[in-house]
């Protein structure tokens, strides 16, 4: 049953609203304005009728209040009054009401106009869920599309396809690490670490054009193929810009794109595909080159063995400061156990 909250200081106003409800509705009702915000700091309802006229605090007061609380701000009112001027109905609708009542009390005014409003709010919470429901279905299709083509271009160039997962894993596990140390905060918003966690998966999408030849190859790649394949990160970004910049949040392609296009960037400045250095790399692309290399040092492919997290901090730590930025990867690695541990959960 719909919960009413009645606030008015005059009690036969309260008893006989009380009286035309009781049949189809549960009622709680006050005649102090502070007595009543106060239920509302630990209650709900689904429909307020205030009163405007009341010594303590005016029902406008009142409305400013409910609207200030995120708890409270939706719940629909109807404000209650005696005043039939066009300026105090121009007022009501002005402060947010729904609809106003005016006194004395007509019953079936009254109960034709709660109905009106409280069916309405059913309405509106009906069209919200099933808004909700279809924007978490595309989000899942989105996701499932984007798993499935980091998938695909994994498996052409000799890794299993777990890769994607891991490296967005990673990611994840170097931003809490960050964040833990209060280390790029404002910029790690949640926002853009869920961004990062889903983009992380397209990061070489761009290999998608890059033959099969160079992919597979288990030999050293000649200069003309190694700058063919160096190629994906630049076409990559232009590949989810133009693929899914019609279907997708515009903050997402962005960080997309940064990912893509500059995880082969070097601290130093000589990375490619633009030659950016240190902070001029997205921050996204900073900590992705990171775990990238970590991953495919790590995890077996068809050319090489895994190696041991010791072996690939060795590897890696001669790039601190050259290819990496030396505060990320201190954070990275300062703890070693805990990183191999949080490696063994993936596999």
């Amino acid at each position: 049953m719909h919960k009413i909250l009645i606030l008015d200081d005059d009690r036969v106003n309260i008893l006989l609203a009380k009286k035309f409800l009781a049949k189809d509705y549960e009622t709680e009702t006050f005649i102090s304005p502070l007595e009543a915000l106060k239920f509302l700091e630990s209650n709900t309802v689904d429909l307020i009728l205030l009163d405007i006229q009341m010594p303590e605090m005016d029902g406008f007061q009142v409305m400013d209040k409910l609207q200030e609380n995120p708890n409270t701000k939706d719940i629909p009112v109807i404000f209650l009054t005696a005043d039939r001027s066009e300026r105090t109905e121009e007022a009501c609708f002005k402060k947010g009401a729904v609809d106003y009542i005016m006194k004395p009390f007509v019953p079936e005014i009254m109960l034709q106009r709660v109905k009106r409003s409280i069916d309405l709010e059913d309405f509106k919470k009906i069209q919200q869920q099933q808004i909700q429901l279809q924007n978490y279905r595309i989000g899942q299709l989105q996701q499932d599309f984007i798993t499935m083509m980091a998938n695909i271009i994994e498996s052409r160039d000799g890794t299993t396809g777990k890769h994607v997962q891991r490296t967005a894993e990673y990611t994840s596990y170097l931003i809490k690490k960050l964040l833990k140390k209060g280390l790029y905060a404002k910029e790690l918003t949640h926002e853009l670490q869920k961004n990062m966690y889903r983009a992380a998966s397209l990061h070489d999408i761009g290999k998608i054009k890059i033959s099969d030849r160079i992919l597979q190859k288990n030999g050293k790649l000649t200069p003309e193929e190694y700058e063919e394949i160096k190629t994906h990160s630049q076409i990559g970004s232009d590949l989810i810009y133009k693929g899914l910049n019609t279907v997708e949040e515009p903050d997402f392609i962005h960080v997309a794109c940064d990912m893509a296009c500059c995880h082969h960037e070097k601290w130093n400045g000589t990375g490619y595909p633009k030659g950016l250095k240190e902070k001029e790399i997205p921050l996204s692309a900073r900590i992705l080159a990171i775990v990238d290399v970590f991953d495919a040092l790590v995890s077996k492919r068809a050319y090489k063995e895994s190696m041991s997290l010791d072996e690939a901090y060795e590897i890696m730590e001669k790039d601190r400061g050259q290819y990496f930025e030396p505060e990320l990867f201190d954070v990275f690695f300062e703890d070693k156990e805990e990183l191999d541990k949080f490696r063994a959960t993936l596999g």
